[in-house]
């Protein structure tokens, strides 16, 4: 009892480290990089059956590090799979034995957890071991034969989807005392039936071969022999009922509801803290207070509606609007200031039109670079312009899918420095989501060692999962984290209420404004509300009643006075100009029992055993 609760006391104490907010922020995690260019050159296997059960097994490779030196390699092989709804099936793995004929470390040490052996082999003070080398893994295996109405079977991932390298030259050998009567292999995707290359049958000898396998791709072999040549007696243990394993007991259930409430009270506090937007009080939406007025600030109400605003919040952008409303600096706001800086004279958009399909989408989209950057540029601004036209006059989109994706992120940051700077939200919005999710994060996995920690140790295992449900709970609420002062709030009134004249401004309205470049200068800022087709076609339909609108001089490919005749599907064509913008500026099954392969029609994946592994 006195254990129990010193581990419900530790488990309290670390949520509440994670739950009340801090003042530091933490640093970003990564993840690490898959190892590039490693590979298996050569996996020669051979599998040496015995009538008594036992299989001798020598697996001889050559592993290629490529440009990733390392330590060694790693074998894993399942010791306990799930055999039916009462038993699981155990593998014993025993004489293992490793060595490498190229000279590479080859010290082994073998872990071990319920349902799974690892073989580590290498040295953990060398990790410079490179080029290809050469290990020979030697072992043996019991209970792996099976049986049906067919015969006897050696049904047998030789490598399970869990080996982390290509691997080429496969060639596998199946020694037996007895003479195969059928043979097969697969390969491919886990629950596939592609062939193998080739399988050689010789009598008692049989040979299957691939040239290359992916990583992550199984490769089984089977072999059939007359039934009764074998022992196929699999070592069967009983399943353990989840009230053997977890205790639900007042201290385990009433332990779980006191930390569940505990860390509720902690969290939506700090929830609401933290993605409670303010507004100001006593004030129509919209309007800030005047000159020395010393107004409150309450909590803001969403269900308050916003007026008709006909024309965008003075002096601002459509990238910072277009970050106000959804908290994020994405690639949509991006585009609509690349169409900002055209419709402002910086740059020129040309479509890239099939010459003999005039009439055809643009496959492709020229920037030409018309002004240097200014003073009339904010920070993100000039920073995108540089980055686009860096030693260039001029780019297709097609070219900066090559050349841009590095920069996206910095253009990105500046977006949300920027309208963090200017008081919108109590912090910077992509640090805030960061903050909250490495929370998070941490909660859940916090919560999930401990439940496995418990389940592995204890029955209490029961008194772990708040902190999981408290993990899900944060990183589901990451979009709500960052929260806009009174002042964001003002400006995101008049920001929705442009919206909303934008999407409901009709023809008969619009018209009023003969002569005035509106569709240009609102353009890009119905980009950034993802509403650009739907203001576009209220100009074309201006232009099919005859009406005389300026014509864009941002957009290239038309005839003077051409533009308005040949642009119906304007807004069509500028959703396609912002989708491949978009492209442009962004970055780039387990083990089974194996029952048998013949009778119930063998695949990939599909065999006893097998395991995975690779570089380390």
């Amino acid at each position: 009892m006195m254990g129990a609760m010193r581990i419900l006391g530790s488990l309290v104490l670390a949520a509440v480290a994670v739950l009340v907010p801090t003042a530091a922020h933490g640093a970003a995690t990564t993840e690490p990089d898959d190892f590039p260019g490693r590979q298996v050159t050569r996996w020669d296997a051979t599998y040496d059956l015995t009538a008594e059960g036992p299989i001798h097994v020598t697996t001889d490779i050559d592993f290629d590090f490529g440009d990733d030196p390392g330590h060694g390699v790693i074998w894993t092989f399942p010791t306990r799979v799930h055999y039916d709804d009462d038993y699981d099936r155990s593998y014993f793995i025993t004489d293992v034995a490793v060595t490498s004929p190229s000279g590479a470390p080859d010290t082994l040490s073998v872990n071990y957890s319920d349902n799974w052996m690892e073989f580590r082999v290498g040295s953990q003070y060398v990790d410079d071991v490179s080029g290809t080398q050469t290990y020979v893994l030697t072992y043996t295996v019991d209970h792996v034969m099976n049986t049906s109405d067919l015969g006897d079977e050696f049904y047998l991932n030789v490598v399970g989807d869990s080996w982390a390298t290509p691997i080429s030259g496969m060639t596998v050998t199946v020694n037996s005392p007895i003479d195969a009567t059928r043979a097969q292999c697969f390969t491919g995707e886990a629950g596939g039936d592609t062939a193998c290359d080739a399988v050689t049958e010789n009598g008692a000898t049989t040979v299957f071969r691939q040239g290359h396998i992916d990583a992550y791709t199984p490769f089984t072999v089977d072999t059939l022999y007359p039934q009764g040549s074998f022992d196929t007696t699999p070592s069967l243990h009983e399943r353990e009922d989840f009230s053997d394993l977890v205790a639900i007991t007042p201290l385990t259930v009433g332990g779980s509801l006191v930390i569940l409430a505990g860390g509720l009270l902690l969290l939506i506090p700090s929830l609401r803290r933290k993605a409670t937007d303010e507004q100001f009080a006593d004030l129509t939406p919209g309007l800030r207070p005047g000159l020395g007025d010393d107004a409150g600030v309450t909590r803001r109400d969403k269900k308050t509606p916003v007026a008709v605003e006909f024309q965008p919040p003075p002096g601002l952008h459509p990238g910072q609007l277009g970050t106000l409303i959804d908290e994020k600096a994405d690639p949509r706001d991006v585009t609509a200031t690349i169409v900002d800086l055209a419709v402002r004279g910086f740059l020129r958009i040309d479509p890239v039109v099939d010459a003999t399909r005039p009439e055809a989408e643009p496959s492709d989209y020229t920037l030409v670079k018309l002004l240097p950057t200014d003073g009339r540029m904010v920070a993100y601004e000039r920073s995108l312009f540089e980055a686009i036209f860096e030693g260039r006059e001029s780019v297709t989109l097609s070219a900066l899918k090559t050349t841009f994706a590095a920069d996206m992120g910095m253009v990105q940051s500046q977006m949300y420095a920027n309208v963090t700077d200017l008081g919108w939200f109590r912090g910077n919005p992509a640090t805030a989501r960061m903050a909250w999710g490495m929370k998070g994060t941490f909660m859940l996995l916090f919560g999930l060692g401990a439940l496995i920690f418990l389940f592995a140790t204890t029955t209490y295992a029961l008194i772990a999962v708040p902190f999981v449900i408290f993990g899900v709970m944060m990183l589901a609420t990451i979009k709500a984290a960052p929260a806009r002062t009174a002042e964001g709030t003002r400006v995101l009134a008049q920001t929705q209420g442009f919206e909303l004249y934008l999407e409901t401004a009709d023809a008969e309205q619009l018209r009023f404004e003969e002569g005035k470049d509106i569709f240009s200068r609102y353009l890009p800022y119905a980009i950034a509300f993802g509403i650009a087709d739907k203001w576009s076609k209220k100009f074309e339909a201006l232009a099919a009643q005859g009406y005389s609108m300026p014509e864009p001089a941002w957009y290239g490919g038309y005839a003077i006075g051409g533009f308005w005749l040949a642009s119906q599907g304007f807004g069509h064509q500028m959703d396609s100009f912002a989708s491949q913008v978009d492209s442009a500026i962004s970055a780039p099954t387990p083990s089974t029992s194996g029952s048998s392969g013949f009778s119930g029609g063998g695949f990939s994946g599909g065999g006893s055993f097998g395991g995975g592994g690779g570089g380390w």
